[in-house]
């Protein structure tokens, strides 16, 4: 393995995945609504 390889494997092991503060999963509820209403609003601007 290389030694950049190695040390990507410890960060992931530090940091974990790289995620987003605040992200909506896509299948919530939520997450579905709000996707409608951006819908409407994208259909209004048009």
């Amino acid at each position: 393995m290389a030694k950049r390889d190695r040390i990507g494997d410890f960060l992931f092991k530090i940091f974990g995945p790289a995620t987003v503060e605040g992200a909506m999963q896509g299948w919530s509820p939520e997450a579905k609504a709000q996707w409608k209403r951006l819908q409407e609003a994208n259909r209004e601007k048009k």
